[in-house]
């Protein structure tokens, strides 16, 4: 009974403390979602309030006439799905191999693999783009995917890796028995027993490249392969002076899909990285 009083305040302090930085996360993306539902006198109204007095869609309207982000839109969803479906299907591999497998400098490899998560990723921006120059893919969408895989491939391996692990090797052991290749172990076996780790890194990696903009910015120099972030940056209206309207409409509408993929599949991405970083 002590320990339940006692915890009882601690779990509230501990709850009011979440709920705060909760709020102050949420302020900006509700500031951004009121202003672009704002009438554009309101906008620049000298009093700021909180609840619009007006309601208009009108921006949205216009920052899509604006500029192409249907295209853009459309660039996005090529670039994180594409890099989402690879970076789980080659993580998901060379995590199994490198936790069922025993072949020599495993170790070592595992190492390497996970050498690049040490270094900023701007530091190895300037060999990705020699590298994407010399195979013709700058400014393309699967050089950015090719990017993108660099980028994720060695935190999604890790923390596939440390889930693999500890997965029973009984299964396995059955598997092999019935007379299963390894890629039959690892596609009927070990891919359906990860699947909140996959789920956690398929969110990561699905967030993390529709919302990436350095990388972007550099590797797309034209309107081809650019995506929603570089867009957003480089969004420009004819009216005189700061369209904070249509700015502000146009980031609702770029980080909606990152903000539902996360919402929905919260459950899933929490216990799949606290089960791959613990167990492993």
């Amino acid at each position: 009974m002590i320990l339940g009083r006692a915890s009882a305040p601690k779990k509230a302090l501990i709850d009011m403390i979440t709920g705060a930085v909760a709020f102050v996360w949420l302020v900006p993306f509700l500031t951004m979602l009121l202003t672009a539902v704002k009438p554009t006198d309101e906008i620049y109204a000298s009093a700021f309030s909180w609840v619009p007095h007006g309601f208009t869609l009108e921006h949205f309207s216009n920052a899509w006439k604006a500029a192409p982000f249907a295209h853009y839109y459309l660039n996005s969803c090529i670039v994180a799905c594409g890099t989402t479906v690879l970076t789980l299907l080659i993580a998901s591999m060379a995590a199994f191999a490198l936790c069922r497998l025993s072949f020599p400098g495993r170790r070592f490899l595992l190492l390497g693999v996970l050498a690049p998560t040490m270094v900023p990723f701007q530091v190895l921006l300037i060999p990705y783009f020699i590298l994407l120059t010399a195979l013709g893919l700058v400014n393309s969408i699967l050089g950015l995917i090719v990017a993108y895989l660099a980028i994720f491939l060695p935190f999604s391996i890790f923390i596939l890796a440390g889930f693999m692990r500890h997965l029973p090797r009984e299964v396995e052991e059955s598997a092999r028995v019935d007379g299963c290749s390894w890629f039959g172990i690892w596609w009927r076996t070990c891919v359906p027993m990860s699947r909140p780790a996959l789920a956690a890194v398929g969110i990561y990696t699905f967030v993390e490249s529709w919302k990436e903009f350095f990388v972007a910015l550099v590797l797309t120099t034209g309107q081809t392969a650019r995506t929603v972030p570089v867009g957003l940056a480089l969004f420009r209206t004819d009216a005189p002076g700061v369209s904070w309207g249509e700015i502000m409409a146009s980031a609702v509408t770029s980080s909606l899909p990152a903000v539902l993929v996360f919402l929905l599949l919260q459950r899933h991405f929490i216990s799949g990285l606290t089960q791959g970083a613990v167990k492993g």
